[in-house]
């Protein structure tokens, strides 16, 4: 699993990230339109995880996420060889179905193969392998975009297409199966493993949809990576600094990720990590826009990254934490809605404000709103209710729930 996150985010980070500059830059799309096109990515990909969680939960993660590999290596391929907006929107939304497949049901299943004393760690490992293929895959895509963009897609695809078939091959068949057979061997007929049934469990844990409902506004935020720093980048210092600045963000979670949430969940409650940390990486994200100045945006990339990397762990542990037995694939799923309703409406309002910004000369449309969202999310975040602590000492994760 963790060398399936590293490829995963080695194949993502060749081909996304490069999309605005090369359609914007070489074919003359607007932000706007790419903006559109990423965010229908996102929300085909983040509106099918919770099904996707609770297919893994009961026919297993290996199938699931190797077909998910496989379909996202389709659409990759599709997106390379695209030159109009039609087939650009068409093969980046086969490329979220694929995403989709694989995102919550892997993630669920890293916190399914280790004890949950564990998953604090195992999750901030992963997150850090991922930022290895993050920081070395825009580099790879820049050095492929001098050859052609079919190029970059086809090798973002390849990525997926040998992760799939090393799935299939090395990731065992019982994984979430397994653990959900057991528990419906015991469950009650009332608590049968159908979709109505999950979906009214998770409606009615009030902290995990608050939590989701939240989180929306952190991802809108992060969203930006992916479109408007690069476009900022790139008008700053060219494609090379677009890179580079890409690369800035994902590496220095490479060395830092794994000992500052170490530290940090053995001193702070994952509330107070949320709220502070979404915090900082608004201010980060303001600082990029708020002028010219190339030395201010790459201060605000570091100060963006240094929040990421410790929300994106803490999130996994709540979830995993929060979830019933039996029940990681769908609570996953669900709680990627967030990503989609954030990430995907902050494509697409993002990508409108950079136009208008430009336009207008208006800089603070940009940073205006990244301050604005990162205080009200940050301010809902702190009052959040979450669980305890463990009272373990320096296990860092959430005392197990008995109830939704």
């Amino acid at each position: 699993m963790l060398i399936d996150t590293l490829l995963m985010n080695l194949g993502f980070g060749i081909l996304v990230p490069l999309l605005a500059l090369h359609f914007t830059g070489s074919l003359g799309f607007t932000a706007a339109a790419i903006g559109l096109v990423l965010a229908l990515r996102q929300f085909t990909q983040q509106g099918l995880d919770l099904v996707a969680g609770i297919v893994a939960d009961h026919l297993g993660a290996r199938n699931s996420i190797a077909l998910g590999c496989f379909v996202r290596a389709i659409g990759f391929l599709g997106i390379g060889w695209s030159s109009t907006l039609g087939p650009l929107i068409f093969w980046a939304v086969v490329s979220g179905i694929g995403g989709a497949f694989f995102d919550a049901p892997g993630s669920a299943a890293l916190a399914d193969l280790v004890a949950p004393a564990q998953r604090q760690r195992a999750f901030s490992a992963s997150a850090a392998l991922g930022n290895v293929g993050a920081t070395v895959g825009p580099l790879v895509g820049v050095a492929l975009l001098s050859v052609s963009f079919a190029a970059v897609g086809g090798v973002a695809a390849a990525c997926f297409g040998v992760l799939g078939i090393f799935t299939m091959l090395w990731l065992p068949a019982a994984v979430l199966r397994q653990k959900t057979s057991a528990t419906a061997k015991t469950a009650s007929p009332a608590a049968g493993p159908d979709f109505r049934h999950t979906l009214l469990l998770l409606v009615r844990d009030r902290p995990f949809m608050w939590l989701t409902v939240l989180l929306a506004g952190y991802w809108f935020i992060w969203a930006q990576i992916n479109l408007t720093v690069p476009l900022a980048a790139a008008r700053f210092g060219g494609v090379r600094l677009a890179a580079l600045v890409l690369a800035l963000n994902a590496g220095l979670s490479i060395v830092l990720q794994y000992p500052l949430n170490s530290l940090v969940s053995r001193w702070c409650s994952h509330r107070t990590v949320l709220a502070l940390c979404t915090a900082l990486s608004a201010a980060g994200m303001a600082l990029v826009f708020v002028s010219p100045l190339v030395s201010l945006l790459v201060l605000g990339v570091i100060v963006f990254a240094l929040g990421r990397m410790i929300v994106s762990p803490v999130i996994n542990v709540i979830t995993a934490e929060l979830a019933p037995a039996g029940k990681l694939g769908a609570y996953f799923g669900f709680g990627a809605l967030s990503i989609g309703v954030g990430a995907g409406g902050g494509q697409i309002i993002g990508g409108v404000l950079y136009d208008a910004a430009q336009r207008y000369h208006q800089p603070a449309l940009l940073w205006g709103s990244m301050l604005l969202v990162g205080t009200l999310v940050s301010l809902g975040l702190s009052r959040l209710r979450l669980p305890d602590r463990t009272s373990q000492p320096g296990s860092g994760v959430l005392a197990p729930r008995t109830d939704s």
